[in-house]
């Protein structure tokens, strides 16, 4: 059974109000286009932050997940051998990345609210999120392969906008995610997401909010999945990711763990053809192997060793 739900504009109202409320004070009739100018701003930082919340809860209970089941010694680090830094900078660090990269989004959506609330629906569709989701994964993948590609290929483009990321070497965690410069989101992932409001921006009669959401969290737990630096199984990896890392060509946190500690390869972001294409993809790690001779399944560690270095290009 299928049921869909129509949101009305007066949502919008709360902030409208706000939005006089700062006209007023700067002096501005309540009726100017200073107060819908002031509306879209509210608006787009709403937007914005509120997205940055929302990862910032995501990777924590991410976090909380892998560490609970390293615990119990049911998983272990991918390199047990390099000290993992959890310092509150990089839990910081990714929820203002995230958040800025998501205000010229919110801005987009405030603008242009009455064509989306207007044919907002809520409709199960498994059929129809499934082909929504893959479509749009397939599409953002092949982006931001390009995009990172062309961060890697260009040294000063990577130092000033990519390296940030790249700073954590081998002690990759979950919080590593969002933890960039909030143009290297925006160009990244931000960026596509706009694409794709977009293009629900033109749908009639109406467009599907449940597809959105769910192609948004597999997308969001794919992502966190490849930065947990934790050596997971192909079940745990499906699972975690809400299957959308299960295909056998599919990236998963051990390919991605790669990237961060030689840059030159696995550039892209959910599959691995990418890469394939262009042969710079690569399973496994001299370090990575190192550490599979030394460690067992359970990551009892023998000792800590530095953070590795790692190529910067």
């Amino acid at each position: 059974m299928a049921g869909n739900v129509t949101i009305s504009a007066s949502r919008g109202e709360l902030l409208h109000r706000l939005a006089g409320g700062i006209c007023q004070k700067l002096g501005a009739p309540a009726s100017s286009p200073g107060r819908e100018l002031a509306f879209q701003i509210l608006g787009a930082l709403v937007i914005g932050f509120g997205v940055g919340v929302f990862n910032f809860v995501v990777e924590h209970s991410m976090y909380a997940i892998c560490k609970g089941l390293e615990n119990r010694k049911i998983i272990r680090r991918i390199c047990p051998s390099i000290a993992v830094d959890f310092a509150l900078h990089y839990r910081t660090g990714s929820f203002l990345g995230v958040s800025l990269s998501y205000v010229p989004v919110g801005f987009f959506l405030t603008r242009y609210r009455a064509g989306f609330l207007n044919r907002i629906g809520f409709h199960f569709d498994p059929l129809g999120m499934l082909i929504f989701q893959w479509a749009f994964m397939f599409l953002h993948d092949w982006w931001f392969f390009t995009v990172h590609y062309m961060m890697h290929k260009y040294k000063a483009i990577y130092m000033r906008f990519h390296y940030m990321h790249h700073k954590s070497g081998g002690d990759l965690s979950v919080f590593s995610t969002g933890f960039m410069e909030w143009a290297d989101l925006l160009a990244t992932i931000s960026f596509f997401h706009g694409f794709v409001m977009t293009w629900l921006y033109w749908q009639r009669p109406m467009w599907n909010a449940a597809a959105l959401l769910w192609y948004f969290a597999c997308e969001n737990a794919a992502n966190m999945v490849g930065h947990c630096g934790y050596d997971l199984p192909h079940w745990l990896t499906t699972a975690l990711s809400l299957g959308s890392l299960g295909t056998p060509w599919s990236q998963n946190a051990q390919i991605h763990y790669v990237h961060h500690l030689d840059p030159r390869y696995n550039k892209s972001l959910y599959f691995t053809w990418w890469d394939q294409l262009v042969g710079s993809h690569r399973s496994t790690h001299r370090l990575m192997e190192r550490d599979r001779a030394r460690y067992d399944a359970k990551g009892d560690l023998i000792e800590v060793e530095p953070r590795a270095e790692v190529k910067s290009s």
